[in-house]
């Protein structure tokens, strides 16, 4: 991940401070959409889930400031989830939902600079929690991004 996508997700991220309640019930939405089996593996009240993502982002984004210390902290985290029985293939679907989410509460900031920022962030994090994740697709974790081109216009 470049300097520059580094300012453009702490950037978004600002934004996205005062909407983190309803980005993650659309990112839990989202997900469960994409992957009815993930169901059971996430907290079942809308209060706990909201909690997970949030800590979940929390540490992903401590990364940008600290990538070396927050390293442990993903890989701690990365442990945790296959103990738990998160499937690898749980991380690419978790980053679509991620990828689409972000793009509807961004709407027309979201731009295809601000896509590629935050899958490559996302990659980077993947390559930490889950070292053995296959890559394919264009980015390395397997999401393949939808064509947002003209919906903001």
């Amino acid at each position: 991940m470049t300097e520059a996508q580094r300012r453009l997700i702490e950037r978004s991220l600002l934004e996205l401070l005062p909407m983190l309640d309803s980005v993650g019930t659309g990112f839990y939405t989202r997900l469960f959409a994409l992957d009815s089996a993930l169901r059971p593996l996430v907290p079942a009240t809308v209060e706990d889930q909201l909690q997970t993502f949030q800590e979940a982002l929390g540490v992903m984004i401590a990364t940008l400031q600290d990538p070396t210390t927050t390293r442990r902290l993903l890989a701690e985290m990365g442990a945790q989830w296959h103990t738990s029985g998160v499937p690898q293939h749980a991380y690419a679907t978790a980053g679509q939902a991620l990828l689409e989410i972000l793009a509807l509460a961004l709407g027309p900031r979201w731009t295809p600079d601000m896509r590629d920022a935050w899958a490559a962030f996302y990659a980077e994090v993947v390559a930490v929690m889950a070292p053995l994740h296959e890559p394919a697709g264009p980015y390395p974790w397997g999401y393949s991004a939808p064509d947002y081109s003209g919906a903001f216009l």
